[in-house]
């Protein structure tokens, strides 16, 4: 073939995201686009020799909250550093558009308690350069972006910016439905890639009350996803889950009408695995097959659920009615909250009772760091442990060492996805999506990025779930489908050159997280750094090569390929 060729990547071993055998080949790429496979002659601008490599598409990360962080991080790290090349944001119906200016401290309330990021790093970061959700996409888009971005549409703030504060109050009546509608419908139009909601009992936010898209009927939820059928398709995501890996009949019917009403693809979060009964999500996977085939599709993650928390920001258990209204209060409020018999015995109570986070959840628990001499010779052991020990009851025990610390004691919880074997068989099963990083989320407390690379050194190389091949069509083309995304997710002539290339043998990620003090005015997040990523391409151009990053920005917005 005879073109003008920028980049021959030669020798490495194709991994081309479609589940077959890899191959020993080479890629040509110009003006962004894969335009030769296989045995490529000719020059180009550039030649990579890449023997010993694997070459794969770029990963898609569907599940990510980096609706803020675009906008002073156009690199959307850390998932870039992993090799995700595409990411869609929005989920769980939370975002920062569309905002009226006299309600942004709704939507920044809502990221500052859900998402555990400062306060001061939000405000600081945002430049609220729109109002609508169309002007929003085009606003953190047209800067530059390091990495492809689609957007799903948020119902969280689409409900505050028709109905203010009723929105966390009452579903929506049948005029502000008709406004709500409308916003979505123009929203679709410009590209949008669906609607994304929240059913999730932790999902708390502004004023310490369930966030708006809690509370948004059936019937409103129906309608929004004939808005999205009428938009000529799209995916629907659902926080659902109201015990882990099992879903309640509520739960089940919900998606049923709401796949009845877009007559597309709804992806519910999650199944993970129960700590008491790891074979429940199986189950459930059986039991619901009919569902799942006409389109319901769990998601599901590779790395156990580790969050790390204090109880000055007790988003763990945010789905307690008891919690909710801590989040309004100083830490000496919620230091004398604690002390108080009558909370701790509702406390108490409401955890026995079946949810996401329940039961015998203590030897689960470990402390994780005080500063205090005292706490010293706690760290690393389970709250279940110390209270045997110690002879008192371990709710009691974590409460008691808060307010010792004065709130700045911190734990370790394994919340869920315990159980290699059980996840295993989850990432494998064509019927489940794998995903649920949640980038740029819950950055105080764990950060699952890496998923991808994990994903590839965990349970491809080390534990052979899967193989090679299978594990990249899981992150990479399967994802694309899912989503709509049109021409990227596999390498193949014609296709957008978003491309990782990687060390098959070193490939990973670490399942502890590190922290990093990069955020807006200096503060805290959780990050985590890949192995053996040797380059990331999008578009034709390389945004990082070991590890050092190109200076340059390629991305482009992902919008919907409709009919």
């Amino acid at each position: 073939m005879n073109l003008d060729l920028d980049l021959i990547i030669r020798n490495a071993s194709i991994i081309d995201g479609s589940g077959c055998p890899a191959v020993i080949g080479d890629v040509a790429i110009a003006d962004g686009k894969i335009v030769e496979i296989g045995t490529v002659n000719g020059n180009a601008t550039r030649t990579l020799d890449a023997k010993g490599l694997a070459l794969a598409p770029g990963f898609i990360d569907h599940h990510t909250h980096y609706d803020a962080q675009i906008c002073w991080d156009p690199l959307l790290t850390p998932s870039s550093w992993h090799g995700v090349t595409s990411v869609v944001m929005g989920n769980c119906g939370l975002g920062v558009a569309p905002c009226k200016p006299d309600r942004r401290h709704v939507a920044v309330d809502d990221l500052v308690i859900i998402e555990g990021m400062p306060r001061s790093a939000i405000e600081q970061g945002l430049d609220w350069q729109w109002e609508s959700f169309p002007e929003y996409m085009q606003s953190v888009t047209e800067k530059g972006i390091g990495i492809n971005v689609g957007f799903l549409a948020p119902i969280t703030p689409f409900r505050h910016f028709v109905m203010g504060d009723d929105a966390i109050e009452r579903p929506a009546n049948q005029q502000e439905q008709q406004q709500i509608g409308d916003l979505l419908s123009e929203t679709f139009a410009a590209g949008a890639l669906g609607f994304a909601t929240s059913k999730l009992a932790v999902d708390v936010g502004y004023m310490g009350k369930p966030v708006a898209s809690r509370l948004a009927s059936t019937p409103e939820l129906e309608g929004y996803a004939k808005r999205l059928k009428d938009a000529g398709g799209g995916t629907i995501q659902i926080a659902l889950i109201s015990q882990t890996g099992k879903l309640s009949d509520y739960e089940a019917n919900l998606l049923d009408r709401l796949l009845t009403a877009s007559d597309g693809p709804v992806v519910w979060l999650c199944l993970h695995t129960d700590n008491n009964d790891p074979e429940l999500p199986l189950r459930t996977l059986e039991e619901h097959s009919q569902l799942i085939k006409r389109g319901a599709v769990p998601e599901v993650c590779c790395r156990p659920l580790m969050i790390q928390f204090n109880l000055n920001s007790p988003f763990a258990f945010a789905h307690l009615d008891c919690v909710g209204p801590l989040f309004l209060m100083s830490s000496a409020e919620k230091a004398e909250q604690f002390k108080d018999p009558e909370f701790r015995q509702i406390f108490r109570e409401q955890l026995a009772l079946p949810g996401l986070v329940s039961g015998d959840i203590w030897p689960y628990i470990q402390v994780h760091g005080s500063e205090l001499a005292k706490h010293q010779g706690l760290i690393d052991r389970s709250l279940a442990e110390i209270a045997a020990e110690r002879q008192v009851d371990p709710l009691d025990l974590m409460l008691d060492l808060a307010i010792e610390s004065e709130l700045n004691i911190n734990f370790q919880f394994a919340a869920t996805n315990n159980h290699e074997t059980e996840i295993g068989q989850l990432l494998a099963d064509p019927r489940t999506t794998i995903g649920l990083s949640d980038g740029g989320a819950h950055a105080d407390m764990l950060c699952d990025a890496g998923y991808a690379t994990y994903t590839l050194g965990r349970y491809s190389r080390e534990l052979s779930v899967m193989s090679l091949e299978q594990a990249i069509k899981r992150l990479t083309s399967d994802q694309a489908k899912l989503f709509g995304i049109a021409n990227r997710g596999l390498i193949k002539t014609g296709y957008a050159a978003d491309l990782v290339l990687f060390d098959p043998d070193t490939v990973g990620s670490p399942k502890t997280p590190e922290w990093a003090d990069d955020l807006p005015g200096g503060n805290r997040r959780m990050i985590t750094k890949p192995t053996g990523i040797e380059a990331v391409l999008v578009n034709g151009e390389f945004l990082f090569e070991q590890g050092t990053y190109c200076d340059t920005l390629p991305g482009q917005r992902i919008v919907a390929a409709r009919e």
